[in-house]
């Protein structure tokens, strides 16, 4: 069976959309609060123990939460920002505004560095995993990802170093690319949730991760046509730049409030 089947990977990202399913906290006042999770103290956990198990090293990299938008919260990242994930709720405005920028990008056209690496989403209720592998794939500073040898990432890495969008996806969803990751992924929803959401769950959450390569910003998400480059980006500006874009997605839709980001950065150093 292949990874992104029914009971494979699709489980990893009904795990993690409940783990993210939102309510007001006190900081709803801001322009633009974020909100806790009630399923679970630390989401963000999940994901750690996903990519722990994938073989890469957390005591090096690791996801964190991100409180809010507003500026005392991103200075309580850790840096350096690496990537940013968004989790939101996939509704007529989103969809509209993704049919408009695909249509734009088709007839104006895009920086897209070769160096790029953008995962195509062929199967439903994967974006959880294909979000991490896009942030895992895509760092400024490559040399920040420490990985066990012989593990499920180095292998993952080294076999789609050449392959395009298309092929990444087939890899996943084949036994050679997906039976390992779908172990992997079990293991980290059973450490990561109480209670199990059963199989025939509707998520209508979503998964894209913001990456910068080679001096731009790009949106990553697996169900659009490809990434969607969103201008020059440093590395200090990286988590800024992404909460900028993640405002428009918010400013969209204004009466919804499931929103909710996680920041692959440095791991804070153990006092």
């Amino acid at each position: 069976m292949g990874v992104l089947e029914a009971e494979g990977l699709s489980m990893l990202h009904k795990c993690c959309a409940l783990l993210f399913i939102m309510y007001p906290r006190s900081v709803s006042s801001l322009p633009y609060p974020f909100l806790m999770p009630h399923t679970c103290v630390n989401p963000q956990d999940v994901m750690n123990t996903y990519i722990q198990k994938m073989g890469v090293d957390t005591s090096n990299l690791k996801f964190c939460e991100v409180l809010s938008m507003e500026d005392w919260a991103l200075e309580m990242v850790p840096q350096p920002c690496h990537g940013v994930i968004m989790l939101f709720p996939i509704k007529n405005a989103s969809e509209e505004y993704n049919s408009a920028q695909s249509k734009r990008m088709a007839e104006e056209g895009q920086v897209v560095s070769p160096n790029l690496k953008w995962i195509k989403q062929n199967i439903g209720n994967a974006c959880g995993t294909i979000g991490i592998l896009h942030a895992l794939s895509n760092l400024w500073d490559p040399d920040s990802l420490k990985v066990e040898t012989g593990s499920y990432i180095s292998k993952f890495m080294n076999e789609t170093k050449a392959m395009n969008g298309e092929q990444i996806a087939a890899y996943l969803d084949s036994e050679e690319g997906g039976d390992e990751l779908e172990e992997v992924h079990q293991e980290a929803c059973a450490e990561g949730q109480t209670e199990s959401p059963d199989e025939n769950t509707s998520v209508d959450t979503h998964f894209v991760c913001f990456s910068l390569v080679d001096g731009h910003l790009y949106e990553l998400d697996g169900r659009q046509d490809g990434p969607v480059n969103h201008g020059e980006c440093t590395p200090e500006s990286l988590l800024g730049n992404a909460c900028n874009v993640v405002k428009g997605y918010m400013e969209r839709d204004p009466g919804e409030v499931r929103f909710t980001i996680v920041a692959l950065a440095a791991a804070p150093s153990e006092e």
